[in-house]
C-alpha cells in the first residue's frame, strides 16, 4: 500500500502546474474601462476647475464694481455748489490725464471733507483710463484737501480770473479751470505730487447721467445749441438752466434746449460774455445722479481679446441704449463675463 501511495504521488508531481494569465481581450477591456475612467475623471476636474474660477471671476467683478460705486455713491451724496464752487460733469482733460479712456464721461466736484485752516470742503473726481497694451482699465479718484502740500487746493478755488463779471461767470460755467487749469502731474500717477489713486481695476466703460427732480435726463451743456452749448461739459451747476417737477413741466420749453418731458431747460446765457448780460445762473445741483460701471475680471483681461471702445456720446436719453449696445459689442467680441452695476445717488444738497 505504501508504494501504491507513492507511486501516486509521484505521478502527481511530476504533472506540469497550471498558471492562470489574462488574455488579450481582457487587457483591452481593462484599458478601456480605465479610460472611461479617466476621461470621466479628468471631466470631473476640468469642471470643478471652471466652477471655481467662474466663481472666482464672479466674486472679484462683484467686489469692485460694488466697493467702487460705494465709495463713489457716499462721496457724491454730499456735494455742494455756489457761485464759486462748481459740479461739473465731463470737463476738458485732454493733454491732462495719462491714457485717458475716449468718450468717457468724468465727474468732479466739492464736497465737506477733512477740516483744515484752509477749508472744511475738498474736491473730489472720477474718471477712466484705459491702456489695451497692458490690459489695464481702471476707474480714477481725484481728491484734493485744504492742506495739499503742492498748493492744488489754491488752484480749486481760482476758478475763473477774468476781467468782467459776465467773462468770469461764462468762463466759470463753460470751461471748468479750477479743473482744467491744474498742472498735469496732479493727474500723473507716475508724479510723486499726483492727487490722484487707482479705486478699481478692471472697469471698461462707465456712463453718467444727472437728473432733475422728476427723475428725468437732464440734456447735455454740450448737445445744446449756440449760445448754450459749450465744448465737452455734459453738466454744470453753474450754467444758465431752471429744473422742475413732473407735476409742474414748462409749457413751452423749445426740445433745442429742454428734455423731452419739458422739466429742465437752458435759459438765456450771454451770446458775447464780454457785453451781454448772464440771466438765470442756477449755480444749483442735479436731484440725483445715475452711475453706470461695466466690470471685466483680470482673468478675462489677460485673454487675448480686444475690449471694444465705448461709443461717441450723443444725448442724455440715449445713454441706456448705449449701455445694450456696448454689452452686445462685448459678447461679439468674445467677452460674456462683463457685468453692469447701476446706482442712483440723491444728492443731499440737491433740489
Amino acid at each position: 500500500m505504501n508504494l501504491i501511495r507513492h507511486s501516486r504521488t509521484e505521478r502527481s508531481s511530476a504533472q506540469p502546474s497550471q498558471t492562470h494569465a489574462f488574455s488579450m481581450v481582457e487587457l483591452l477591456v481593462a484599458l478601456a474601462v480605465f479610460a472611461v475612467l479617466m476621461v470621466f475623471l479628468a471631466q470631473v476636474i476640468t469642471s470643478a476647475q471652471m466652477a471655481w474660477l467662474m466663481g472666482d471671476q464672479k466674486v472679484e467683478v462683484y467686489q469692485s464694481g460694488r466697493a467702487a460705486l460705494e465709495l463713489f455713491s457716499r462721496e457724491l451724496s454730499g456735494a455742494v455748489a455756489s457761485d464759486k464752487i462748481q459740479f461739473v460733469q465731463t470737463p476738458n482733460l485732454a493733454g491732462k490725464v495719462p491714457d485717458l479712456a475716449t468718450n468717457a464721461p468724468s465727474l468732479f466736484w466739492m464736497a465737506p471733507g477733512k477740516s483744515t485752516e484752509a477749508s472744511n470742503l475738498c474736491g473730489i473726481g472720477y474718471y477712466l483710463t484705459r491702456n489695451p497694451a497692458k490690459r489695464s482699465y481702471q476707474l480714477n479718484r481725484f481728491y484734493v484737501s485744504g492742506d495739499n502740500p503742492n498748493n492744488y487746493y489754491k488752484g480749486l478755488n481760482a476758478y475763473a480770473e477774468q476781467t468782467t463779471a459776465n467773462k468770469r461767470i461764462w468762463s466759470f460755467a463753460n470751461e471748468a479751470l479750477w479743473i482744467t487749469k491744474l498742472p498735469p502731474q496732479a493727474f500723473d500717477p507716475a508724479s510723486s505730487t499726483r492727487v490722484v489713486a487707482v479705486v478699481a481695476d478692471g472697469v471698461v466703460a462707465m456712463w453718467v447721467r444727472c437728473l432733475d427732480p422728476a427723475g428725468n435726463p437732464i440734456p447735455w451743456l454740450s448737445q445744446a445749441p449756440a449760445p448754450y452749448a459749450s465744448g465737452t461739459i455734459q453738466f454744470s451747476s453753474g450754467a444758465c438752466f431752471q429744473m422742475t417737477t413732473a407735476d409742474a413741466p414748462f409749457s413751452s420749453a423749445a426740445p433745442a434746449y429742454a428734455n423731452e418731458a419739458k422739466t429742465f431747460q437752458y435759459t438765456s446765457g450771454p451770446n458775447n460774455p464780454a457785453t451781454t448780460p448772464t440771466t438765470a445762473v442756477a449755480n444749483k445741483l442735479p436731484s440725483s445722479v445715475e452711475i453706470t460701471l461695466i466690470v471685466l475680471d483680470s482673468h478675462t483681461l489677460r485673454r487675448n481679446v480686444v475690449i471694444p471702445e465705448m461709443p461717441a456720446p450723443v444725448s442724455a436719453q440715449e445713454v441706456a441704449a448705449q449701455i445694450r449696445q456696448y454689452q452686445a459689442d462685448l459678447v461679439q467680441a468674445g467677452v460674456s463675463n462683463a457685468r453692469a452695476f447701476t446706482v442712483r445717488v440723491k444728492l443731499v444738497n440737491g433740489l
